[in-house]
């Protein structure tokens, strides 16, 4: 497990949450079958990386004087190369304090996940002047995978939208955290006081069975009966002993755990109080290090109703709306006969050509994407590639704009206007358990689930 957090962690520069989930993916489990939390795999990861365990036992000597014993037990190495465990020990350094942040010029790389489950990031387009979100499942050329990518910009407004009307109502976003945080501190408490007690009873066995043997081997004779009987003794006390030692790791780990979701509670209060008013204005940094410390997390749970492997700018929309041409609804053979010699553009008309035309105007009326028309039979089961690059030609050379006037008159439709968010549900670390996912409405705003708000209400973007 320690191996593969280092590939996470120094390889794939992976924050510490990323990292625990990749592990709870592979299978990977805490020493009581518990899910890794990025709290407790840093924990676990520095104490192992150090290279030693120290253990220190209190008690009493035969003079009932207190005493405190202390040894070091040195572990073997972890990796054969040093290089190696410095740096892991030097990620772990770096995720000190507030968890450590993925600084991406993306705001919901990491926070971001598809409906088939995988994450999504940020990739710049630069020949379009804009930002979407891939599924990192795409790369893979997955069979069957359909997720579209999804424009950045309103995205993210959105999801920042939710998390910073949380903010703005920094008594709600507290009373939500004590709600969240609950009964651990008393729990905590109760642990401590436990463990306690728990090395109280590990002295006094030990003092027990020290006297017990003594007196034994006082009072017997020194034959095979004698040695057997302490050997039982001892036995006997050793299992009372593991028992405890048992409890005292278990009660030790959930401790931690306490420790750590009062850490978390704490940290998100001091957010709370330096963010104040200032929520709408912070830098794209600050506002990554939110949705971290949240522990944000937005699921896509539906497809997009226009949703476009190609993001938003699609030109031939824009050049519907600024000219204020409608899309023609069909084509009659008619109107087709004026059309099919401008669109072959010197060359003798093909039998898909009409079938592309009909499927592009089809397209623009849905905001469909490219990807969607791959293999399609009307135009004889070609791949997508070759309806975009005929589409494009005929845009480009200014067929598509002469192929329409000299279809008039024609019934039409305005070019559809903005972009519908596929549904998601927008959850974090104060309310880990996202709500039903609701529907997306045509043309609007996503609509997602309150999620990280206090009284978990929906909330419907306009």
């Amino acid at each position: 497990m320690i191996f593969k957090a280092a590939e996470f962690l120094v390889d794939m520069k992976m924050s510490r949450g990323q990292a625990a989930d990749e592990l709870n993916a592979l299978g990977y489990r805490t020493r009581t079958g518990k899910l890794w939390e990025g709290n407790n795999l840093i924990l676990r990861l520095r104490l192992a990386v150090r290279g030693y365990v120290d253990f220190t036992f209190s008690g009493v000597n035969e003079d009932g004087e207190e005493i405190t014993t202390s040894y070091r037990l040195e572990l073997p190495p972890l990796f054969e190369d040093e290089g190696r465990r410095k740096a892991l020990e030097s990620a772990l350094e770096d995720m000190q304090g507030t968890p450590r942040t993925t600084y991406s010029n993306h705001l919901l790389s990491g926070h971001l996940y598809s409906l088939c489950g995988h994450s999504r990031y940020g990739a710049t387009r630069s020949d379009q002047g804009d930002v979407v979100y891939r599924c990192s499942n795409q790369a893979t050329q997955a069979e069957g995978h359909t997720c579209k990518q999804i424009p950045a910009e309103p995205t993210e407004a959105f999801v920042w939208d939710e998390v910073a009307k949380l903010l703005a109502d920094p008594d709600a976003i507290k009373s939500l955290i004590d709600d969240w945080l609950g009964s651990v501190p008393e729990r905590a408490e109760s642990h401590r006081a436990r463990l306690k007690e728990i090395e109280d009873k590990l002295n006094r066995l030990r003092n027990t069975r020290r006297k017990k043997i003594a007196a034994l081997v006082a009072a017997l004779e020194d034959d095979d009966d004698d040695h057997s009987l302490i050997e039982e003794i001892k036995e006997e006390i050793g299992k009372k002993e593991k028992e405890l030692r048992d409890e005292q790791e278990r009660i030790t780990e959930w401790l931690e755990e306490s420790e750590q979701k009062e850490e978390k509670a704490a940290g998100m209060r001091s957010t709370i109080d330096r963010v104040g008013a200032n929520v709408r204005e912070l830098d794209q940094v600050s506002k990554k290090r939110i949705l971290e410390l949240l522990q944000v997390r937005v699921e896509i749970v539906g497809d997009s109703t226009s949703g476009q492997k190609g993001g938003t700018k699609d030109p031939m929309l824009e050049w519907h709306r600024e000219k204020g041409v409608e899309i023609p609804l069909a084509v009659s053979d008619e109107q087709w006969a004026r059309v099919e010699g401008i669109l072959a553009g010197g060359r003798k008309p093909k039998l898909e050509d009409r079938a592309c035309f009909e499927m592009l105007l089809e397209k623009l009326r849905e905001i469909k994407g490219w990807h969607d028309y791959d293999r399609d039979e009307r135009m004889g089961g070609k791949g997508w590639g070759f309806f975009y690059r005929l589409a494009r030609r005929w845009f480009t050379d200014g067929s598509y704009a002469k192929a329409l006037d000299v279809m008039h008159p024609y019934v039409g439709t305005e070019a559809p206007t903005g972009y519908t968010l596929p549904p998601m549900k927008i959850y974090g670390a104060i309310d880990d358990s996202p709500e039903e996912e609701v529907e997306s409405q045509v043309r609007g705003r996503t609509p997602s689930t309150k999620g990280i708000t206090a009284d978990g209400a929906e909330r419907v973007a306009a």
